[in-house]
């Protein structure tokens, strides 16, 4: 019985030793290999997509972008800033920093600006544009823009109604088609397609509104 006890008590502390061991060998293999964390992965993300987030921002209206332009066709309403091509449209909002709202013919090569846009696959479409350094320089490029969207503000005394952010100056030459045949048939609210020349100080001379 005593042999068979001693047995026994040999067995179990072998069987614990070789436990030991084992626990041992793979406490040393955690140690040498650690499994990575949640917090380790999101440093690993930010660390290798730093350089891209530096230049780029998510926005509840699209990505931000932030470069200087280094190129523009006028006649197509693109730039390139930052190696990214960026067309625009008439519904494409630009501004400078805290200043008056401005048409495409503003920008010119040399402008720091930040775009909120979306990407496509060749390039991205701008939604708002903000000039950091604009000096008050002119316009560009001549000829006309045209403006669509709802009257938002009309002053009939001043002459001056503004569409889509551009405060759009009616004066004796310009010309009205639809609806009304001159500032006094429109109203705020109205649906109006202008065309017009941007000036220097950022408005837009009317030539033509068509009221519907």
């Amino acid at each position: 019985m005593n042999k068979i006890l001693s047995s026994f008590r040999f067995v179990s502390q072998k069987a614990a030793g070789l436990r030991l061991r084992a626990e041992e060998k793979d406490f040393s293999f955690s140690l040498s290999f650690p499994q990575p964390s949640a917090l380790f992965l999101l440093a690993l993300l930010f660390f290798t997509t730093g350089a891209i987030s530096i230049n780029t921002a998510q926005a509840d209206d699209g990505i931000k972008y932030y470069g200087t332009i280094t190129s523009i066709n006028y006649s197509k309403k693109t730039f390139v800033a930052g190696g990214r091509t960026f067309k625009t449209s008439n519904y494409t909002e630009i501004e400078a920093d805290h200043g008056p709202h401005l048409t495409f013919c503003y920008l010119q090569i040399g402008h720091y600006v930040e775009v909120s846009g979306w990407e496509r696959p060749t390039y991205v479409d701008a939604i708002e544009i903000e000039v950091k350094n604009y000096n008050g320089t002119g316009c560009q490029a001549s000829g006309n823009i045209t403006i669509k969207d709802n009257i938002s503000l009309i002053d009939i005394n001043a002459s001056v109604i503004v569409v889509k952010n551009y405060t759009v100056s009616i004066r004796g030459s310009t010309k009205f088609k639809g609806t009304a045949s001159d500032i006094s048939g429109l109203y705020q609210g109205q649906l109006v397609k202008v065309k017009g020349l941007p000036q220097t100080d950022g408005t837009v001379k009317a030539t033509l509104v068509k009221a519907r």
